[in-house]
């Protein structure tokens, strides 16, 4: 796995690359206040050793610097502008995946917006928003996701979020996520919060469903984050016809289950490719 960097509007960003000679590519876009080493699984696997993976750290997360413009530069918008414009320059004309987990569904959904033009895509533990999927309708009952638009809350406050993510019961899983959180550079999550207050995102699932591309949905069947069920009347243009459920798995799905969301992806992508 190699550590690189891209510098994007003036903006330096991480990313990490295995494989790097392979003629095919998997972009991995991780959730908020996460980090690329949120998608270890998936590189130390084997079932994804054919193709070339990326994953890029967000601005303000993991080793990438912070935005200048802190107004604009953490919405989902220009997320999604960021992300496209590193894909389009790393991709070397090459058919591509994105992926992404959580937060990542969102921006991966705002880059279609940018001329990004993925041959497949798949959306884990998606949030994806647009229509009469608001965020608050799509969040679970009784669920605080104060700690991921807080820049100062108690740690009391973030495990218990970290434990609602994911039911692995790895000890290393725990503290990487609670590692990464830390690395979040002030303040991305509260200027990431008021973005969202001021509208500044796109019809998402419009977006999903403008690019006729065939989605890989997959949910834990235990998220304790996001309702598992409410895309099930979206229309998306599903691959096979069918939104997978994990089980034993919460909204973290490729941490807690990464057998099977590797299979899940590796078959996806063969098929996409083939």
């Amino acid at each position: 796995m190699l550590q690189h960097y891209i510098e994007i509007n003036g903006l330096q960003l991480a990313y990490i690359v295995q494989n790097p000679t392979a003629r095919q590519t998997i972009f991995f876009v991780h959730g908020n206040s996460s980090s690329s080493r949120t998608w270890r699984k998936q590189f130390g696997g084997n079932l994804l050793q054919n193709y070339r993976l990326i994953a890029i750290d967000l601005p303000g997360h993991g080793k990438s610097q912070a935005a200048a413009d802190l107004a604009n530069g953490y919405s989902l918008v220009e997320l999604g502008n960021v992300l496209s414009s590193a894909v389009t320059t790393l991709v070397d004309n090459q058919d591509f995946v994105l992926a992404g987990i959580s937060l990542g569904t969102n921006i991966i959904s705002e880059m279609l917006n940018f001329g990004t033009n993925p041959k497949g895509l798949m959306l884990g533990g998606p949030c994806t928003i647009g229509g009469k999927y608001t965020l608050d309708s799509i969040v679970n009952p009784g669920t605080d996701p104060s700690a991921m638009f807080s820049d100062g809350p108690d740690e009391e406050a973030v495990r218990k979020y970290a434990i609602e993510t994911s039911v692995s019961k790895i000890e290393d899983d725990l503290n990487f996520f609670l590692e990464d959180y830390a690395l979040v550079k002030i303040p991305f999550r509260s200027t990431f919060f008021k973005t969202l207050v001021d509208g500044k995102y796109s019809d998402e699932i419009g977006l999903l469903n403008k690019s006729g591309i065939p989605i890989a949905v997959v949910f834990g069947e235990e998220d304790k984050i996001i309702n598992p069920d409410y895309l099930d009347d979206a229309q998306l243009h599903l691959w096979n016809k069918r939104i997978y459920k994990v089980p034993g798995a919460s909204h973290l799905v490729h941490i807690d289950q990464p057998l099977a969301f590797n299979q899940i992806l590796a078959d996806y992508t063969y098929d996409i490719f083939k």
